[in-house]
């Protein structure tokens, strides 16, 4: 492969693919649109996991998880379909939908396996007492 310069690599900002996965969500009777997460996301939720795993408050997973959401969840487009007010109230009322959501972008923005059981792990202590405000 070449080593490619300054160049190419802005160029490709501008043409720049976000990947896409579309997930059936039986309870809504229909599918929804997630993407990848944007870097600087992603580096919130890995930081936000490593705190809760060095003893921190889980209750900023909810946030984390709410913002995962609001930012990943989009139309056809790929205009974010909610706000992050409105992902609360969604990972409030319907754990289960907003559970499934996190996971296809957790699966679509290509999160290796090792962090997939770190995530798991942190998952399975948080969400047990977990509870969100919105």
């Amino acid at each position: 492969m070449a080593l490619l310069d300054k160049d190419t690599l802005l160029a490709a900002l501008d043409r720049a693919e976000v990947e896409t996965k579309d997930v059936a969500v039986p309870e809504l009777g229909g599918t929804v649109r997630v993407r990848e997460m944007p870097g600087t996301l992603r580096n919130r939720m890995e930081a936000t996991y490593a705190t809760i795993r060095n003893g921190g408050d889980s209750k900023s997973l909810d946030t984390v998880t709410a913002l995962m959401i609001a930012t990943c969840v989009v139309d056809e487009s790929g205009r974010q379909l909610m706000n992050v007010n409105e992902a609360k109230r969604l990972l409030s009322v319907r754990p289960k939908v907003a559970f499934r959501l996190r996971d296809a972008i957790i699966d679509v923005s290509a999160v290796d396996e090792e962090d997939v059981e770190a995530l798991a792990e942190v998952f399975g202590d948080a969400q047990s007492d977990s509870s969100i405000s919105g």
